[in-house]
């Protein structure tokens, strides 16, 4: 019983893998459909060896001696049989509702099978390398597993507020006949079950009313991470969670690669072929998408292979536009070197950085403005449109340099009243509001301030500075109830972006909605702290939230 039942016994005999193999696969077979009947109970495995095996082994070597006398003429005679391992009673488990494996953005993961309400990893567990992390989406992996459809509905039907549960009775048979009518991993899960409950009883079903984080744990796919060399690296239920701790191991592990075509550095020039907007890369067994990009290192410009179209779109706009500045530079330093009151604007800016840095951010705000135009021309991917693009934006590059000079000016001198009014708004009633605009401050004065600010927006920054500057001398004039209550608008508003913010950063991707969305919130504040100096946009919190809308997390 001990030795081969319960497999104690070591042994390098082809019978022992198999049947090892065989209890894996059964034990695979009972997680699948979630019942313990399936598996045969050990006495049939008993009476299996007793029938074969002499009554008068009683130890391992005796037992290897007679073994490898008995294989000689029956090399399988100690092979179990599926019979001999689960329970007749298995037509109900359809292979196809229950896969090894799953595709989710063109990327095969595999999957285990647990049956064990006590283990982290109860239910379906798909292996996701790490070099992939970032390619995959909630989008497949929201449904889980087609077999638990029916349960996963109901679970979803259970979870609504109760105004909204009872229309849906009996749960079972509403979610039996949902799961019918509901092709699999067709679109968003919970909008695409909302919907067809909607069609179902002629009521709006919302789908963020569902408590998906509620469901039982076994029905939410468990995600597992493991690096090349197959060490896991995390495990958890939540991709967006995963991606905050993983985002950027992810792409540094992606980009890895041999030295080839698509690994180069030092480049001064768009001396290399046309880059295609996708390649396959080979990694961990996997066939990846692979997205080209020029990457600015600064002195030079590098190209590299990106994990995700919207990295690869990042980083291009800003190798580009550094190969461009290499290409010009002796007219940006033209440019900077000749700025009228220099020494006052690198004064104002001396808390941001030294005075090499100030050139630096005006000379890329000019290259930025001059080689993309108001940000809607689309990215040069080939020599010849590279070129073509930086012809033209030489001949306009002085110009636009004076428009830049003529923003960032005024933006200094204005930053350095705020932070002044800032070092004396010391009183405790004032303090959160302090750290409201301290945050603020940093997120619209970074050292880099002039040439990360997307153009269009560039131009009323020294409004929203000035906004900040009203603010705090309204605080400062017996203002503190107001501004209270103006943050009680403002600061779920200005939460949820912040997170979802964080998410996107985390991965090193962007949407381009939730970026409009960021400037969206500056001139909200604008009409909320300091309404005198207008807003360039119709703006209000019922705006806000119907764009919100328009924005989508990382996994979506």
């Amino acid at each position: 019983h001990h030795a081969l039942v319960m497999g104690e016994w070591k042994t390098d005999g082809d019978f022992a893998r198999h049947n090892a193999q065989l209890l894996a696969d059964a034990q695979t077979l009972a997680a699948k459909a979630r019942r313990r009947d399936i598996a045969a109970e050990p006495a049939r495995r008993f009476a299996f060896f007793n029938r074969d095996i002499p009554p008068d082994l009683h130890n391992g070597p005796a037992f290897e001696r007679w073994r490898v006398d008995a294989e000689a003429d029956s090399p399988q005679l100690l092979f179990l049989s599926w019979d001999d391992v689960v329970n007749a009673d298995v037509a109900d488990v359809p292979s196809d509702a229950f896969p090894d494996e799953i595709l989710s953005d063109g990327i095969r993961l595999p999957l285990e099978y647990r049956f064990d309400s006590a283990d982290p990893a109860d239910g379906a567990t798909a292996i996701i390398p790490l070099a992939a992390l970032n390619q995959i989406s909630d989008d497949r992996l929201a449904w889980g597993i087609p077999g638990w459809l029916t349960n996963t509905v109901e679970a979803l039907i259970r979870s609504l507020p109760k105004a909204l549960r009872v229309k849906f009775v009996p749960a079972p048979a509403v979610a039996a006949a949902t799961a019918a009518d509901i092709p699999f991993a067709s679109g968003a899960f919970a909008s695409t079950v909302a919907w067809h409950l909607g069609k179902q009883s002629g009521i709006v079903v919302p789908p963020e009313a569902f408590a998906v984080p509620d469901l039982p744990r076994h029905l939410r796919l468990n995600l597992r991470i493991v690096a090349d060399d197959g060490k896991v690296v995390a495990e958890g239920r939540d991709l967006a969670t995963i991606r905050l701790q993983l985002g950027v191991a992810a792409r540094k592990t992606f980009e890895k690669l041999p030295p080839g075509p698509w690994r180069r550095d030092g480049l001064t020039r768009w001396d290399f072929d046309d880059l295609p907007d996708a390649v396959e890369v080979h990694r961990a067994g996997q066939t990846l998408a692979g997205y080209p990009a020029l990457v600015d290192a600064g002195k030079t410009v590098s190209l590299r292979l990106l994990d995700s179209p919207s990295a690869a779109a990042i980083a291009h706009h800003a190798g580009v536009r550094r190969l461009f500045m290499l290409q010009v530079g002796r007219e940006l330093e033209s440019v900077v070197r000749s700025v009228r009151d220099f020494q006052a604007m690198a004064l104002h800016y001396a808390t941001l950085g030294r005075p090499e840095h100030l050139k630096a951010t005006i000379a890329a705000a000019a290259a930025e403005r001059a080689f993309f135009g108001e940000g809607d021309l689309p990215l040069p991917r080939t020599r010849s449109a590279f070129i073509d693009r930086a012809e033209s934006a030489w001949r306009h590059l002085n110009p636009l340099a004076d428009r830049v000079i003529a923003t960032v000016r005024p933006a200094l001198a204005t930053y350095q009243r705020v932070l002044s009014l800032l070092d004396r708004a010391t009183a405790p009633q004032w303090q959160s509001a302090v750290a409201d605009l301290r945050r603020q401050l940093a997120r619209l004065m970074p050292r880099d301030f002039a040439s990360q600010t997307p153009w269009p927006w560039l131009g009323h920054l020294p409004r929203y500075l000035s906004a900040m500057e009203t603010r705090l001398r309204k605080l400062v004039d017996l203002g503190l109830n107001r501004d209270l209550r103006q943050m009680q608008t403002l600061r779920p508003l200005q939460d949820r972006f912040d997170d979802r913010a964080a998410a996107w950063a985390a991965i090193g991707r962007t949407d381009p909605a939730l970026e409009t969305h960021r400037w969206m919130l500056e001139e909200l504040r604008v009409s909320l702290f300091a309404q005198e100096l207008k807003t360039s946009i119709p703006i209000s919190p019922q705006r806000l939230d119907d764009h919100w809308a328009t924005t989508h997390p990382p996994t979506g």
